[in-house]
């Protein structure tokens, strides 16, 4: 809506005064939980160890993007990732800590999380080409056909979370997951002649395996740890669920500069 009336620039605007709002709130009404340790305060941040993984993840993006770039972006990723985990390896207060990916659960569980990401940002990157640019939507009828997936999933995500408590979190996340799949699979047959009665249905079914898959999962990771590494835990699931969104984006923006070229040649 905003885009449609205002343009897309103000998406930006907007987002960052909505950023800074909440930052001012969580510092004046959060409340600290605990009072750290004097040991705890005076650990110092690894800041090598953020930059190092920073570096590493442009490089892997620069490359999958640009062609040119291409023949040593992986590369130099590679190397910086390396010396990513070897700083980490050998850091007195490392910014991840690398026994965490010891965890069976924990590891697998954010595989897991990295795939599903990365599939769900294909689909955002990609779907307002065919809402758009295909069927001749303005972005006011594109973006509300795409609010099926965040409406569902609003839906699907407390029951997720009941069905969890009962079952445990393995067969509903691996049923999410597979929901997801099956619903990118059969969005693959959308083309210039559908409408909105079969693109609808498809993204409400993605909605349904992301909202089976995300709470499960997130349960699943976080009970995996222990009690005193929770702080690091969490951050590690914000963490790939931004680099499969990076990826699945980056990886996308390929497939659609391919087509567009492709036809453009011809």
């Amino acid at each position: 809506f905003i885009t449609y009336t205002l343009g897309w620039r103000y998406i930006f605007f907007i987002s960052g005064t909505l950023s800074f709002i909440g930052l001012a709130a969580a510092h004046f009404l959060l409340l600290d939980d605990r009072v750290p340790s004097k040991e705890a305060r005076q650990k110092p941040f690894d800041f090598m160890g953020a930059g190092l993984f920073a570096v590493a993840l442009t490089f892997l993006l620069l490359g999958i993007t640009s062609g040119g770039l291409g023949y040593w972006g992986f590369p130099l990723s590679a190397f910086f990732l390396t010396l990513f985990i070897r700083r980490e390896a050998t850091c007195p207060h490392p910014i991840l800590d690398l026994d965490l990916f010891r965890i069976v659960p924990f590891a697998a569980g954010n595989v897991a999380r990295l795939s599903t990401f990365i599939a769900l940002s294909t689909n955002e990157l990609m779907m307002p080409f065919l809402l758009q640019f295909v069927l001749r939507m303005d972005t006011l009828e594109a973006g509300s056909l795409m609010t099926a997936t965040a409406l569902v999933l609003m839906v699907v995500s407390p029951s997720a979370g009941w069905l969890t408590d009962r079952v445990g979190s393995t067969l509903p996340a691996a049923a999410g997951a597979a929901v997801v799949a099956v619903a990118m699979y059969t969005m693959s047959f959308l083309g210039q002649y559908s409408g909105p009665a079969e693109i609808i249905p498809r993204l409400a079914l993605l909605g349904v395996g992301l909202g089976l898959f995300q709470t499960p999962n997130n349960h699943a990771l976080i009970s995996s740890v222990p009690p005193e590494q929770l702080g690091i835990a969490s951050s590690v699931i914000s963490i790939v669920r931004s680099v499969g969104r990076s990826l699945g984006t980056a990886t996308a923006t390929v497939f659609v500069s391919m087509r567009l070229a492709a036809v453009s040649y011809t």
